[in-house]
């Protein structure tokens, strides 16, 4: 057996011919490039959500804003229809707009969630889209008998306010659907605006 003939310590024997554990050292190598790797995606994944996360909500304040805007126009015209107006461009722009707010409205409930509107009647006057100075203004002038005037004023402007925020929700939009429809309502509003008398 031992050609020394010499004792051996069988410990010894056994440690000289059982096989050298393996040193491994935690992340080294290929361990560590998948390690680093992952740990960007990992960043990588995080930081993509928040900027989409971001996006969207910018664009879903921007929606209630248009939300908000249409009730304020839906508001005025029905004022314009409880209150007769003599001019007759006036109450058939009334009428068209009626018909193109419901038209336009059902199509960008199939683009966004349509959010749940307080009432803006009720609220400071300093409140951008606040409509209880406007509507004490045709208060007045119908009290003045010179209703048709403020009126055209009032649907005016509300038109244009629909339009400049169609005109921030198309520079956000993420399709082309979205967009189709934005620009279709923002030529017809506009359209209606230019019509009104001067």
């Amino acid at each position: 057996m031992n050609p020394n003939n010499s004792p051996v310590d069988p410990r010894a024997y056994l440690d000289s011919i059982a096989a050298q554990p393996v040193k491994t050292r935690f992340l080294s190598g290929k361990m560590l490039v998948v390690a680093i790797g992952a740990a960007i995606v990992l960043v990588l994944v995080v930081v993509i959500a928040i900027i989409a996360s971001s996006a969207r909500q910018g664009t879903a304040g921007d929606f209630q804003t248009l939300a908000v805007r249409l009730d304020n126009l839906q508001t005025i015209l029905k004022y314009g229809q409880s209150n007769p107006l003599r001019n007759t461009v006036t109450t058939k722009v009334v009428a068209e707009t009626n018909v193109i707010v419901a038209s336009r409205r059902s199509e960008l409930e199939k683009i966004y969630t349509w959010p749940e509107i307080t009432s803006v009647t009720d609220c400071q006057p300093s409140e951008t889209d606040c409509l209880s100075p406007v509507i004490a203004e045709l208060d007045e002038a119908r009290a003045r008998g010179n209703l048709d005037d403020a009126y055209v004023a009032a649907l005016r402007d509300q038109l244009l306010a629909v339009c400049s925020q169609l005109e921030i929700l198309y520079g956000s939009a993420k399709t082309d659907a979205e967009k189709a429809v934005l620009s279709q309502a923002y030529t017809d509003f506009q359209e209606l605006a230019d019509r009104l008398p001067t």
